[in-house]
């Protein structure tokens, strides 16, 4: 049981931090979560990391019964998302909880007081498969994962991530600054697609009323929104004013001295030109007592963590009495509490301006705003062109305005309403079919199109890719938008500027072998970049154009994991990844209730039964003649002596390391072929007749099938759809029936198919199409996730 004096400290410590933010609203937020309930807020900047301190408390309630398997708190910048995951972990080590920073590092003992809090963003990554209890990321990753084309991962684990959305509360934070008809659309079909299965709290400062109303409709969530009156009753409210200026020339390093009177914050919207004004500002005030600091994306986590301390000195709500001036990008519009007497920042659409405003005079007196024309009206990336153009007309005009939170509120109506209106007509139906047909299909460009315009790909600074070690540690990697590398151009004929991996599908890990391409459009999530085209420093961060040397910082963990494999045969790994998959279970307790909940079942633990006799049935294809085959040849060479090859065991692994022997085992031709495709074609008759015992014979029972199948055949990758001729070996039928033995599931005779004719074969791709398998969908996602991550762990046991 959670101990009485953590409850207490916590709901102490949390009524603490609370009472900062008096707003009336919260008291009915809370009580909306703590029952379950969807709900979708409008409040003003400043409350989001407030509200964030109940995760924890929301995970582990009073009464020691979780409100959900997980919770994940997907964020639009990973600066952000980087802030509240530090600031959660001091909350729940304050409060008393024992926090565990890595998932593989559970106690597994004391699992009442110790809470798992993890990071996974395009530069962090330290839960690669969303396995903590809170974990904080990006809604590009999230998204991608969602759409199985997971940004930060190799497409053949692409469909684990998804599911881990079933049974967690979902928080989606600043979704104002979500691009409208990509990911804002893509998250709202999500959820409408989840609801019944997932909880979600949506969070946003300057959304509109109309759209805030429709997507809580969409979603079946509560509308809540401060009132202005609640805005202006916090205390000290009354005490701060911004006063707005528009100016028709770009952002410079002499306006931003001009107007400089202690502390400055100028916002661009692209890394390049942040970096300019920064070294602009440094020539020119080289002797003059003024502390200047750059702010971006592209700084790894610890130079921006110690550039984010030197901010809490110079403009933090304590900051010393100094003389400073910050250059920044858009990731300080939220997160960030920090506070300037002046602001200088580019034009940007309407809720942008307003959310960077509130870094200007935060704290209490009267701040200064000047809002810069863009060097190029007509291309104002990152941000869409109507919302920029809207937003001009509507502010063209201010001289020294000075605006209150009805006016701020008011603007924000009027240029995003009508726009946001207009985009509406496309309907979630038309979106589900665009997510569908990206989940089937695989295109990068989905990413694009579903997720967002400003396509970014993650870089590894390296003049030899080859030498990385992936398999030991993972490199921390810089996003960039994919227009700034068609700037590079080649320095020599010799030289090359990028190279892509190409990973293995197989299931045992190869390493990764890098192939030079000349166009960026090649380029789908990661590329090594040569140094020769570009440097890292660690005041300016990732620069374009000039000369530099390797620059690669490893985290601790790697998604990939290549093991010298003992032999072991298929009965031997059955069970060990059915006992695995029995440890996993309970982490989804919550998404098995909900599913048997929204699928009419009564809870008689059927859905866990279904997911064990997919991890039952998992590597069925392996027990075919060609596998086998190939299987005894290579034990034969590698280790003749071991137990299982000397019994004539069937095998599931051989003797085997990756480092030496795949090349020799190329050199031999021997080739095994493919078998999850071929052994969810074998065993779909068992598998319906399970959905049936287990079931009943409702009208859902052959899409419950139809996912078990799609798991057991998509357990290697997300895609997975050719069906090969195979023939399985005369004792499959006995060794599958010791199978359903250890899981005390009757099914009668054993009912095999094989050697599938060409009609069947082009037909089994339409079956596992995301559309075909229908009300299905969610008992694959589940299961195919539990089978990798069980398999995974599994070999990892027999693994040296």
């Amino acid at each position: 049981m959670l101990k009485p004096s953590m409850i207490d400290g916590y709901a102490s410590f949390f009524k603490e931090i609370t009472s900062y933010c008096p707003y009336p609203y919260q008291e009915k937020v809370f009580s909306l979560l703590d029952r379950g309930k969807s709900v979708v807020l409008r409040a003003p900047t400043g409350t989001g990391k407030t509200l964030s301190v109940i995760m924890p408390y929301l995970y582990l309630r009073k009464n020691n019964e979780k409100m959900a398997d997980r919770i994940i708190y997907a964020l639009p910048m990973r600066a952000l998302a980087f802030d509240l995951y530090n600031s959660t972990i001091q909350i729940a080590e304050k409060a008393g909880f024992c926090v565990v920073e890595d998932p593989e590092k559970r106690s597994g003992e004391d699992r009442d007081s110790e809470i798992c809090i993890t990071i996974q963003t395009g530069e962090l990554q330290n839960d690669h498969f969303f396995e903590g209890d809170i974990i904080f990321t990006t809604i590009d990753q999230l998204l991608s994962g969602y759409l199985t084309l997971p940004v930060s991962l190799p497409d053949r684990l692409g469909n684990i991530n998804i599911g881990a959305i079933i049974g967690s509360l979902i928080v989606f934070d600043e979704v104002h600054l979500m691009e409208f008809q990509r990911s804002f659309l893509t998250a709202t079909e999500m959820m409408n697609r989840f609801e019944g299965l997932v909880q979600f709290f949506v969070m946003t400062a300057t959304l509109t009323e109309p759209t805030q109303k429709w997507l809580a409709k969409q979603i079946k969530a509560e509308p809540i929104t401060c009132s202005i009156n609640e805005l202006k009753s916090v205390p000290g409210y009354e005490k701060r004013s911004r006063v707005y200026s528009f100016e028709n020339s770009p952002i410079s390093s002499d306006a931003v001295i001009k107007n400089h009177r202690q502390k400055t914050l100028v916002i661009c919207n692209r890394v390049d030109k942040a970096q300019q004004i920064y070294s602009e500002l440094k020539e020119k005030l080289i002797n003059a007592d003024t502390k200047i600091a750059l702010l971006h994306s592209r700084f790894f986590k610890r130079d921006r963590s110690e550039i984010e301390k030197n901010l809490q000195l110079w403009f933090g709500k304590r900051s010393e009495d100094v003389n400073a001036i910050l250059v920044s990008t858009q990731v300080v519009e939220a997160g960030i509490d920090i506070s300037c007497n002046t602001m200088h920042t580019e034009l940007a659409p309407a809720n942008s301006l307003i959310q960077r405003a509130g870094r200007c005079a935060r704290y209490s007196g009267t701040g200064n705003v000047f809002i810069h024309e863009i060097e190029d009206p007509s291309n104002p990336l990152p941000y869409p062109k109507n919302e920029v153009d809207a937003t001009r007309k509507e502010i063209k005009n201010f001289r020294e305005k000075e605006l209150d939170p009805d006016f701020e509120k008011d603007l924000v109506e009027r240029v995003h309403a009508p726009l946001e209106d207009s985009r509406l007509i496309d309907s979630l139906q038309n979106r589900r079919g665009e997510v569908n047909e990206a989940m089937d299909h695989g295109h990068s460009s989905s990413i694009q199109k579903l997720i967002r315009e400003v396509d970014s790909v993650n870089i590894i600074l390296t003049p030899n890719p080859h030498s990385e070690n992936l398999e030991i540690s993972w490199p921390e990697m810089l996003s960039v938008p994919r227009s700034t590398l068609y700037k590079l151009k080649k320095k020599g004929t010799d030289d090359w500027i990028f190279k892509i991996p190409i990973f293995s599908d197989d299931e045992e890990f190869k390493g990764v072998k890098w192939e030079k391409v000349e166009s960026v459009r090649d380029i789908s999530w990661l590329v090594a970049l040569n140094p020769k085209f570009a440097r890292y420093s660690q005041e300016v961060g990732l620069i374009f154009g000039e000369e530099g040397t390797r620059c690669i910082i490893l985290n601790k963990k790697s998604p990939y994991k290549s093991y010298k494999y003992s032999c072991e045969s298929f009965q031997e790994h059955t069970h060990r990844v059915i006992a695995e998959a029995r440890s996993l279970i309970p982490l989804s307790d919550k998404g098995i209730m909900k599913l048997s909940k929204k699928m009419r079942l009564d809870r008689n633990h059927s859905i866990e039964k279904m997911i064990l006799l997919a991890c039952a049935l998992h590597d069925t294809g392996k027990l075919s003649v060609r596998w086998q085959g190939a299987m005894n040849r290579w034990q034969g060479i590698s280790n003749p002596n071991a137990e299982q090859f000397i019994k004539g065991l069937p095998l599931a692994h051989t003797t085997y390391d990756p480092v030496k022997d795949w090349i020799r085992m190329q050199e031999l031709k021997i080739q095994k072929g493919p078998h999850a495709a071929e052994g969810a074609y074998a065993v779909f008759t068992m598998i319906f007749k399970g959905s049936q015992t287990m079931l009943g014979d409702g009208d859902d029972t052959q899409n419950m099938a139809l996912g078990i199948m799609a798991a057991i055949a998509r357990h290697h990758g997300p895609r997975t759809s050719n069906l090969q001729p195979f023939e399985l070996i005369p004792q499959a039928k006995n060794i599958l029936n010791d199978a359903m033995k250890t899981l005390e599931i009757d099914l009668g005779d054993m009912e095999i198919s094989e050697t599938p004719n060409k009609d069947v074969i082009d037909s089994f791709r339409q079956y596992l199409k995301i559309s075909e398998i229908d009300n299905g969908i969610f008992l694959y996602w589940l299961s195919v996730r539990i089978i990798r991550l069980a398999d995974q762990r599994a070999t990892s046991k027999i693994g040296a």
